[in-house]
């Protein structure tokens, strides 16, 4: 049963996850981060990065899938990436199978998605944390902001020495001299409990009026 509802996440690009005592999907979809981790909230303050090895990353990718103009016998379509293979004088195959397909298209497509997360996807970042991460479930996005890679230190704590308002957030460091070389700038807070937070001076959701800054 299991190998079943394997083969049938293939079909949407997904994955099995035993979470919470069942098993569900973890879609690989286009979605926002919903965690940063900094050196702050890490233990030691360390992230680690490896890259991937260039002889485990393939340049082709032959996917089976049925063909309706055989009678549904099995057929192979090969996708490939042309500008490596003529970088590297090597093709690095692998074999797929497209479960359920019937669509050359489609079995197209799964192809390019395999050779996109073989071309793009070259680096590990490594990190322990607390019991802050235990929410998270593979495939979930996180953002990651290590000063000790970009030399800006642009994330930590809010600080608790004086109370910050609806309007103003205390950080626990000076970061003025960074704000100042740029306009525009996105703030992600991480609350120790759901509200609404709006940007807009007043919504009404599920027939509640809210104002900026309730919780």
């Amino acid at each position: 049963a299991i190998k079943i509802l394997k083969n049938f996440s293939t079909t949407m690009r997904s994955m099995l996850i035993w979470w919470n005592g069942q098993v569900s999907l973890g879609a690989n979809i286009q979605k926002g981060a919903i965690y940063t981790f900094t050196k702050s909230n890490v233990i030691n303050g360390d992230f680690t990065y490896q890259g991937t090895s260039s002889r485990f990353r393939n340049n082709q990718v032959v996917v089976t899938w049925n063909n309706p103009e055989k009678s549904y016998k099995q057929d192979v379509v090969t996708v490939e990436d042309s500008d490596d293979i003529a970088k590297t004088g090597k093709i690095k195959s692998k074999n797929v199978t497209a479960f359920g397909c019937t669509s050359e298209g489609q079995a197209i497509r799964y192809g390019k998605w395999h050779l996109a997360g073989e071309l793009k996807e070259k680096e590990i970042c490594s990190f322990e944390t607390g019991i802050n991460g235990g929410m998270l479930r593979p495939g979930d996005v996180i953002n990651v902001q290590d000063p000790d890679l970009t030399d800006i230190v642009a994330s930590g704590r809010v600080t608790t020495t004086s109370s910050s308002t609806t309007t103003v957030v205390k950080t626990d460091r000076d970061i003025s001299g960074f704000l100042n070389q740029n306009d525009n700038f996105d703030l992600h807070l991480i609350y120790p409990s759901g509200g609404a937070y709006l940007t807009q001076t007043s919504a009404t959701i599920n027939s509640t009026n809210y104002r900026q800054g309730d919780l």
